[in-house]
């Protein structure tokens, strides 16, 4: 996956949530944030 497929309007990320995103699928890694953007995502662990 790369921050192009997540900036899409099924997503609606800004680039840079985008990138943070995509890193961390990458390094499999969760997220862990208090960004509205990522709420409900895979791998996002929402506080």
């Amino acid at each position: 996956m790369i921050a192009r497929d997540l900036t899409s309007l099924q997503h609606k990320l800004p680039m840079a949530d985008a990138i943070i995103l995509a890193t961390a699928k990458q390094c499999n890694v969760k997220l862990i944030t208090s960004d509205q953007h990522f709420k409900g995502m895979e791998n996002v662990h929402f506080i």
